[in-house]
């Protein structure tokens, strides 16, 4: 009994755990997808699997792109269709973008009602105008791969989940419910009055329903068919095309409306009413194909047919703790929150595009059969080249070999054969500036990619010589990009310049001296932009004068894209040696950079542009936006590398927080997500097409890759934190280790890396010249 009473205090003191011994939990438990979802992150809560051409996820209002032709400033925060502060759901689409600052798609949306039939979504501020439903985040559950909430309006439960190509709902309606699913073939995020050019249902059977929708968005000509089946047969159907048809042909033998088997029209909203009086739920398929609706159904068979709702929201949970857990981390819980969330972010854009046959829809609109290589869409590169993209090819290089060939596909089937700017849904949409796909291929091949060099080469350099495209003629002729031809002169200079330097890299492997030595002249055109009285990039005019007056704060009409001279001239990340010389040396550059974090930016610099706010500067450093994103890194060429390691924390503290509103700027299909996970392990890739990554210092004391090739390497920084944040020495494999990069290969071979840290900067680690990065020139 003694013997007994001692073991039992025994315990207690040892804690309630060792009694009760409670389940470790998993990277996919880490992840919060409400992280972004209010402010401008810009995020969605819904249902994805990894790279999934499905994006299932609410839509909680139906504001426009634009009324007759008059912009909305009130659309921006609705590019993912969602914002936390809403009070009301308007149903369940598709596709989503993850992050985006401009945006599209919401197709295919799904809305469970009863009561009365209504045809309209209805008005935010009057949710009883339409079938939208009141909600309460209380009921809201989301997970990676999984959403549910109770539309409070209709008392149903809606719960969603995926395959790759497949979205699933279980709709659970109240007990004597006349059940009802809408199907809004003319909501659209980003909508306006126009955009649905054609859509299209055929009842197939009394559980099976097809069709298509055809859309002119920001993707110009998008066509997304569907295939839909319900666990309940058709009770009764019927629809409603919101727009007159001024010609209907002989179609008026019918009653088309009601039970008839096709539907058609430009403003289609539909509806499905089954006996859920006998059974309450009611689980809905939506399988979709940019090719065909045969396709669609290949798709529905080999991925959802035969599986119940619970089973493919289990295999899209695993799924994602498989690829989640290719990263182990410690941290506090709120910085594992932050990092797993960021990796589910990587890994949502880009998304598949093709079907389980092979088969997608090229840029010629033709349709096509991948052959070795899996097709992928939704390219965001302005933002995405500069860490998404060399994240990917760190820990997912099948994935990420496969996006570089399909951009390759895309220029070989472009008439103006040009690399994707910044492409979705078998479309252009010519969005930013730059022909930042050069870099992902640069990238990819410094990397080892399995890739043809000669093949890429060839499109890059085509693609760098489209004359009429965005100012590239007079570039090659002057040697910038003239201000008469373009607002954004400047930076697509300074952007054109970094992508050629990619070129000349590529030609190098390829062994096009030629070529490589004509680029390598073209990589400095930055230096034609620089004004030495001033130490900054400025835009020219054709006759090769300096823009006059000129602001170097002004983020609007100074000709660089979503951001100012003060940002953008620190974007020569091929050449930061020549860059700190053009800059008027070593001691005027880092005056610069300190000045840059130091300095208060008033708003009416950054006013009149919708991608920045205060929320996404610290100083005048803009976070916020991607051109900024390597500047914090520029300390390595320099005599001051600690500087970095104190700047980045301060960013990482402020711009990234377990938090509805936790990010500070649009996600940009991973960009802003991949940044934090490249510095919370303590490098990052400032000139994508090296095989280097910059060393700052972790965020977080312990990090341990799971490599494709099997090897892993791990990062540790025991005892890092706000007060510890500089490092005083760096080993790897246990040797002292003073460059202030590492590269690729010294991670993929395996291996550990180990920051002592402190809480003082040692001053002298990484000063001398051996240890430096890579840098085009020496400063001449």
């Amino acid at each position: 009994m003694k013997k007994t009473l001692l073991l039992y205090i025994a315990l207690l003191m040892l804690g309630t755990s060792s009694i009760f011994a409670q389940e470790a939990k998993s990277p996919v438990d880490y992840v919060n997808p409400m992280i972004g979802t209010d402010g401008m992150g810009h995020t969605f809560p819904g249902a994805c699997v990894p790279f999934g051409a499905v994006q299932l996820s609410p839509d909680t209002d139906t504001t426009p792109h634009n009324i007759d032709g008059k912009y909305q400033p009130n659309v921006y925060k609705y590019c993912a269709g969602y914002q936390y502060a809403d009070t009301s759901i308007v149903g369940f689409s598709h596709t989503h973008m993850s992050g985006t600052g401009h945006s599209d798609l919401g197709d295919i949306l799904i809305m469970p009602t009863t009561g009365e039939l209504q045809l309209t979504p209805g008005e935010k501020d009057n949710p009883d105008s339409g079938y939208r439903s009141r909600f309460s985040h209380s009921s809201e559950k989301a997970t990676p791969g999984y959403y549910e909430v109770m539309l409070d309006d209709y008392n149903v439960k809606a719960q969603l989940t995926t395959t790759q190509r497949v979205g699933v709902h279980k709709y659970t309606f109240p007990q004597s419910a006349n059940g009802r699913i809408i199907l809004d073939l003319n909501h659209g995020i980003y909508n306006y009055d126009g955009k649905i050019l054609w859509a299209s249902i055929r009842v197939e059977n009394e559980t099976l329903i097809t069709g298509y929708r055809i859309t002119n968005g920001w993707a110009r000509t998008n066509y997304t068919y569907f295939a839909i089946s319900f666990s309940q047969p058709i009770k009764n159907y019927g629809y409603k095309d919101h727009e007159r048809i001024l010609y209907n042909g002989f179609w008026r033998k019918f009653d088309v409306n009601h039970n008839f088997p096709e539907m058609a029209g430009r403003k289609v909203v539909s509806y499905f009413e089954f006996d859920t009086d006998s059974n309450a739920e009611v689980v809905v398929k939506v399988a979709l194909s940019a090719t065909s609706t045969e396709g669609a159904i290949k798709n529905l068979l080999a991925e959802a047919a035969d599986k119940d709702f619970e089973t493919i929201a289990a295999e899209a949970a695993e799924n994602w703790n498989k690829q989640l857990a290719s990263i182990e981390v410690e941290g506090t819980e709120d910085q594992k929150a932050m990092f797993y969330t960021s990796y589910y972010h990587t890994m949502i854009n880009p998304s598949i595009y093709m079907d389980v046959d092979g088969k997608y829809r090229g840029l010629d609109q033709n349709i096509h059969e991948a052959d070795g290589f899996k097709n992928y869409t939704i390219f965001s590169l302005w933002d995405t080249y500069r860490a998404e993209h060399p994240f990917l090819m760190l820990m997912k290089p099948a994935e990420a070999r496969d996006m570089v060939i399909s951009m390759i596909r895309h220029q070989q089937q472009s008439v103006h054969a040009l690399l994707p700017i910044w492409s979705h849904m078998a479309n252009d949409n010519w969005c930013m500036s730059g022909y930042h796909a050069t870099s992902v291929l640069a990238d990819a091949i410094a990397k080892g990619a399995d890739i043809d060099v000669q093949e890429a080469l060839k499109a890059m350099v085509k693609t760098s010589n489209v004359a009429y495209f965005d100012g590239i003629g007079e570039y090659v002729e002057l040697g910038y990009v003239p201000l008469e031809r373009s607002g954004t002169a400047a930076s697509t200079t300074l952007e054109y310049c970094y992508d050629d330097w990619t070129i000349y890299q590529t030609a190098l492997k390829a062994g096009d001296e030629q070529t490589a030595e004509q680029y390598r002249e073209r990589a400095l055109n930055y230096r034609r932009l620089f004004d030495k009285e001033l130490g900054f990039a400025r835009p020219r005019h054709t006759n090769g004068e300096f823009k006059e007056p000129f602001d170097v704060l002004q983020t609007h009409g100074e000709g660089f894209i979503e951001g100012n001279s003060w940002n953008f001239s620190f974007h020569v990340p091929h050449d930061v040696m020549g860059l700190i010389n053009q800059m008027g040396g070593e001691k005027e550059f880092l005056r610069k950079l300190d000045e840059l974090f130091g300095m208060h930016l008033p708003e009416e610099y950054y006013a009149a542009n919708e991608d920045i706010t205060e929320e996404c500067i610290i100083g005048g450093y803009v976070h916020g936006n991607e051109p900024s994103h390597h500047i914090p890194y520029l300390y390595a060429w320099t005599s001051q590398p600690w500087k970095t390691q104190y700047w980045v924390r301060e960013v990482m503290n402020k711009m990234y927080r377990n938090h509805i509103r936790g990010l500070g700027g649009n996600d940009d299909c991973g960009q802003m997500s991949a940044w934090y996970i490249f510095t919370a392990m303590g490098f990052y890739p400032v000139c994508p097409g090296t095989d280097q990554y910059i060393l700052g210092a972790p965020y977080i004391p312990y990090a341990k890759l799971q490599l494709a090739n099997g090897n892993t390497f791990e990062i540790k920084a025991d005892g890092v934190s706000d007060k510890m944040r500089y490092v005083k020495s760096v080993k790897l494999n246990g040797e002292p280790y003073t460059k202030t990069y590492i590269t690729h290969n010294d991670i993929i071979n395996g291996g550990v890396l180990e920051f002592t840290m402190s809480a003082t900067p040692n001053k002298r680690r990484g000063t001398t010249p051996a240890d430096k990065p890579y840098s085009l020139t020496n400063g001449e």
